[in-house]
């Protein structure tokens, strides 16, 4: 395999990644072939477009968000991320319950949806905690946000602490 090959198939698995990760991120599957996207993870955005793998077919879903005047922003790991302020008071305890190897869904069942999500073409969860740090989800397979590997707490763009690690 000559040079120029090669860039050209890491391209095409790379691309391939992002658009695996993002259709995971953007529209989770709930029951047979229907999306719900989760109009709370993009804050500011007027509008989402993306593909959909339904019903042995692509189709284009499109949604309309409203803007939220009450949208925050902050830094994490280098990024910036909005976020909708939820009901809820978040504490580094709140992470306790959860276990290494867990999926998103799991850790949703325990504490609810992510704030938001920071990466680029690899994207993680992020839960904001009352104390203004963020709690970011690493796991072993980023495409499909399964088996959590850590979970680490950061002040801006600063690690604070490991909360667990593999």
């Amino acid at each position: 395999m000559n040079k120029k090959t090669l860039i050209i198939f890491l391209l095409i698995v790379t691309l391939f990644s992002v658009i695996i990760c993002l259709g995971s991120v953007n529209g989770r599957k709930k029951s047979g072939t229907d999306i719900e996207i989760n109009k709370d993870r993009f804050a500011g955005v007027d509008k989402i477009e993306m593909m959909v793998y339904k019903n042995n077919t692509m189709d284009k879903a499109t949604d309309t968000i409203d803007k939220a005047a009450d949208t925050i922003e902050i830094n994490v790991k280098g990024f910036k991320m909005q976020y909708i302020p939820q009901n809820r008071s978040l504490t580094v305890e709140d992470f306790q319950n959860i276990e290494l190897g867990e999926s998103i869904e799991e850790i949703e069942e325990k504490i609810g949806e992510p704030d938001g999500w920071i990466g680029c073409g690899v994207l993680h969860p992020v839960y904001v905690l009352e104390d203004g740090r963020a709690v970011a989800c690493h796991f072993s397979y980023i495409q499909i946000c399964k088996d959590l590997k850590e979970l680490i707490v950061y002040k801006g763009n600063d690690v604070d602490c490991v909360l667990k690690a593999k």
